[in-house]
């Protein structure tokens, strides 16, 4: 059954794409892990429809042939992966997952140091008492737990991951001295509060940064987005022209489910008239559908970086065309009082000079 479909859906995709875009196009990687997995099927299926007219040796040759074809419906399970980009949130996760074991192999490194170091110091600490005094009966429990750098190595690995009550392992100690009980104990809770939720806070943050590169997760939140948008057009286009006026909007500004939509695309809105300015594009009093989703767009989330630099740049170009008029202002002045000075040494008269200084 599986051979059956399996053929039929890669029949049904070389005749859509044709043999050059099937077997080189952009995703010739799939298209041939189908053929690794269609043609060992139908050879087994073959295989076991002669083996049924032969008799038992040739059946036990070829036993060796359907075991070495049989590995191959493991290829089944890696030709599953590509369902993972149909289900968006598994999706998620398995990215999210491969993503984080770089961060993953670094952590054991460090963790790996930290167990590492402590373990020498509790071996050392009980390696000497026992040479101080081999006689010694209480140390065996010490040698238990601490007997060796490996040994003493796992014991904190398990302590530090819960593998076991490390109340025992501290006990042990005890002999030794209470300065290494109460050293045990910062180890364990220096690991617990620190080291593990340090580990866990990059695990989580390496796969919200992995959730938020991907492109087709940012498309799907455009799409998402696309959609909310249109709906609560749909809700303030209550004259169903496509136009929407200030009176249309200051009537649905206080709805309930404009104000959690504001709210999800964080527009902080004083009053209707105010948003309703931000949203007219072109400045006519109406706005349209086009115009409702660029501007909510726009508006979505905080200020960036980019956008305070780029009102920065804008706010400086505004700035220099004012001093520049400034300084134009001032040379028009005073071209204006020496035009006035010439007109009063050739009119010569005293009133006209009183009243133009």
């Amino acid at each position: 059954i599986y051979a059956i479909l399996f053929t039929l859906e890669m029949a049904i995709r070389f005749i859509a794409a044709g043999c050059r875009n099937y077997l080189i196009g952009p995703e010739w990687y799939w298209n041939w892990l189908d053929l690794l997995v269609v043609i060992p099927a139908w050879v087994e299926l073959i295989t076991d429809f002669m083996e049924h007219g032969e008799n038992v040796s040739s059946g036990a040759s070829n036993f060796r042939i359907l075991r070495v074809l049989r590995i191959t419906r493991m290829l089944h399970v890696i030709r599953s992966v590509r369902l993972i980009r149909v289900i968006h949130a598994f999706r998620e996760l398995i990215l999210s997952i491969l993503d984080t074991t770089r961060q993953l192999g670094w952590a054991m490194i460090l963790l790996l140091l930290i167990i590492y170091s402590f373990s020498i110091l509790f071996t050392d600490a009980v390696s000497n008492e026992q040479l101080t005094d081999p006689q010694r009966l209480d140390l065996s429990n010490a040698q238990q737990y601490f007997g060796g750098v490996f040994i003493a190595c796992e014991t904190l690995f398990r302590a530090c991951l819960s593998g076991f009550d490390w109340v025992d392992a501290a006990d042990a100690l005890k002999p030794v001295g209470e300065v290494w009980v109460q050293l045990f104990h910062i180890y364990v809770a220096f690991c617990s509060f620190a080291v593990l939720n340090v580990i866990t806070g990059v695990f989580v943050n390496s796969a919200i940064k992995t959730r938020e590169k991907d492109h087709e997760t940012l498309v799907l939140h455009v799409q998402k987005f696309k959609d909310l948008v249109g709906k609560i057009w749909n809700k303030l286009d209550t004259s169903g022209d496509g136009q929407l006026t200030i009176t249309e909007f200051e009537q649905m500004f206080k709805d309930p489910d404009m104000q959690a939509f504001f709210e999800a695309i964080e527009v902080n809105a004083v009053d209707a008239s105010t948003l309703f300015d931000s949203l007219d594009a072109d400045g006519d009093h109406l706005v349209s559908y086009e115009e409702f989703c660029q501007r909510c767009t726009q508006l979505h989330g905080s200020a960036r970086a980019v956008d305070l630099f780029a009102l920065t740049q804008q706010n400086g170009k505004v700035w220099d065309e004012v001093l520049s008029l400034k300084t134009q202002q001032q040379e028009s002045t005073e071209c204006l009082k020496f035009i006035s000075q010439i007109l009063m040494q050739h009119m010569g008269d005293p009133m006209l000079c009183v009243q133009v200084s």
